[in-house]
């Protein structure tokens, strides 16, 4: 009896010590962080979120490190993933953060957006002055928009219904169902998605649609902002090589100071940095800025980082010289629910924003090439 009680208690011991020494080699693996030493400068955005996952006792290896254009990135490994930037809806879900001043950290971070207001760059804020919004005629009563407001907005997402997280955005009003600009003193040029001439002629196309200063009108256009398609000079919509554009003839006269300045490099070196201006979400004009070409999807589409939505198709997009290089076709979807309110997870650029490269679409590129000589 007593040497089966021995028996059973060197068991005992022995499985208790394999469980503890079991539990080092655990605890060995798992980096050890120094929250000072890893939140470099002013990164508070890197300090509040280490200190939540190790109240969560997150055990995925977080790093710390620094890029060519950021000063902190958050790399989030498995044996499976590797999640450049904050692009972390698919291992941490920012539904289980519970720190209201982390969310609200998140939302300014994160959201990369920007009103003509906010931005010091002369050379970006000309560029806006090219870009117009294509309205529904409905949406326009004399010069009044007719729209809901960001803040009155649904988003349906996970089978249920919130309202948007952008504070900044809440009284804007969103009516534009896409973006165009000006390629010569009387067309405009923009996507076709496949909407016939009639279909493109049902909108006004109207420039200076920004915010000029925080909590100013945004519902009162200029008459003489506003133009209407007279004619549709070219209207292609390829689905098998993704090209889509549409060139609008308008019924006045363009001033020349809104006409943008076109690059003509037939190759655009991969990595080039680049932004956008356009009617994302409906909304008056955004600047998306610090994108980067990351490869081709096809011979005329680039694939980019760009932080693009639905409103921004036919938007133009510049390089670093401030001159066009393409225009947006599509962004992908990238809202996720924030506790109560949908936020886009776009952080360190949005991979798989389809750009139109320009001069690789011959016809297109002759045309443009004619209007400038």
């Amino acid at each position: 009896m007593k040497r089966r009680t021995l028996v059973i208690s060197s068991v005992l011991f022995l499985s208790v010590f394999f469980l503890l020494f079991k539990s080092c080699l655990e605890q060995k693996k798992r980096p050890k962080y120094s929250l000072e030493d890893l939140a470099k400068k002013d990164s508070n955005l890197v300090k509040k979120i280490l200190i939540e996952l190790e109240e969560r006792d997150y055990s995925k290896q977080v790093l710390v490190m620094q890029t060519q254009w950021k000063l902190d990135t958050i790399i989030v490994k498995d044996d499976k993933t590797d999640y450049h930037g904050l692009i972390i809806r698919d291992s941490l879900a920012f539904a289980n953060f519970t720190s209201q001043e982390l969310v609200d950290f998140l939302y300014e971070r994160i959201e990369n957006r920007q009103d003509y207001y906010l931005i010091n760059k002369p050379k970006v804020l000309k560029n806006f002055m090219g870009v117009a919004q294509a309205i529904p005629k409905h949406k326009l009563v004399g010069n009044t928009l007719k729209g809901a407001r960001y803040d009155e907005r649904v988003f349906y997402e996970e089978g249920s219904i919130y309202k948007g997280c952008a504070q900044h955005f809440h009284n804007q009003y969103c009516v534009a169902d896409f973006s165009a600009f000006a390629i010569s003193k009387n067309q405009l040029l923009t996507v076709s998605h496949g909407k016939t001439k009639k279909e493109l002629s049902e909108y006004k196309y109207v420039f200076d649609m920004f915010i000029r200063a925080k909590d100013s009108e945004n519902n009162i256009i200029e008459k003489e902002n506003t133009y209407q398609a007279l004619s549709i000079d070219m209207n292609v919509y390829d689905t098998v090589n993704r090209i889509d554009f549409a060139v609008i003839t308008v019924d006045k006269n363009i001033p020349e100071e809104r006409i943008l300045n076109f690059n003509q490099d037939v190759t655009i070196p991969l990595k080039s940095r680049m932004y956008s201006i356009g009617a994302s979400e409906g909304l008056p004009l955004k600047y998306s800025p610090d994108g980067m070409y990351i490869n081709n999807l096809n011979e005329f589409v680039m694939n980019t980082s760009l932080n693009v939505y639905g409103g921004n198709s036919g938007a133009p997009v510049f390089n670093e010289a401030h001159e066009v290089v393409g225009m947006v076709l599509k962004g992908q979807p990238k809202n996720t629910v924030l506790q109560s309110c949908v936020i886009s997870t776009c952080f360190e650029g949005c991979p798989g924003e389809y750009i139109l490269n320009l001069n690789k679409v011959d016809e297109l590129r002759q045309f443009i090439l004619k209007l400038e000589s």
